[in-house]
């Protein structure tokens, strides 16, 4: 008694066991198609919500608005066109396909099946191997720039006359009335000025309508 590719027992009549191992390959065939469809979903939530911590992680540790400095930037880009790439073929696992099928053929109708399967997995291994080279390169990206520090610029500001006051609350010293001791400029987002004092790891944070000028020292 021999079993072909096929499922078909032959050569005498087939045992239970037999019988319940031909019924399991058949569902697996029936099932493969949805399994798939299933986990690409499953990976493209997976992959925007990692797109999405990876570019609050990259504002952080990126140094906001430095972060085009940093000599790691094209590294810290590809991650985001690996994740698109791979969401691309995940869906394209479950998109509908049109296929030709002859309802009262089974052998046309398993064709068909391994054909669909067959085209599912291709994106599918595709997607699978984007994502998970794309899940490396962040780990690997987000060390690089969460370890590079931008230069620091040693400044001094000339401050409005009615706001020197507050630069005294803050414990800025002044060279004279109205500028500053030298500082260390930590960061610019466009509206603040973010700062420490000399030999100081405090960062102090002021509008920028605060000052009248800013004087590079370096």
């Amino acid at each position: 008694m021999t079993e072909t590719d096929n499922n078909e027992i032959i050569g005498g009549v087939p045992s239970q066991n037999q019988l319940e191992w031909v019924k399991y390959g058949q569902n697996l065939i029936r099932g493969s198609s949805e399994s798939l469809e299933n986990a690409a979903k499953t990976l493209v939530t997976l992959a925007t919500s990692l797109i999405t911590i990876y570019s609050v992680a990259l504002a952080y540790f990126g140094n906001a608005n430095k972060i085009f400095l940093n000599p790691f930037f094209f590294l810290s880009v590809i991650p985001f066109a690996l994740f698109f790439c791979s969401i691309y073929f995940f869906i394209d696992v479950y998109s509908p396909t049109k296929h030709k099928i002859e309802s009262d053929s089974p052998e046309d109708i398993k064709k068909v099946v391994k054909m669909i399967n067959d085209d599912k997995y291709k994106p599918f291994r595709r997607g699978k191997t984007l994502f998970l080279v794309a899940f490396i390169i962040t780990i690997v990206s987000l060390f690089f720039v969460s370890s590079w520090q931008s230069p620091e610029n040693t400044v001094q500001f000339v401050v409005k006359s009615e706001n020197v006051k507050i630069f005294n609350d803050m414990n800025v010293g002044f060279e004279d009335n109205m500028t500053t001791s030298p500082l260390i400029l930590i960061n610019d987002d466009g509206y603040n000025y973010y700062i420490r004092k000399i030999n100081s790891t405090n960062e102090i944070a002021f509008n920028k309508n605060l000052v009248n000028a800013i004087i590079f020292l370096n």
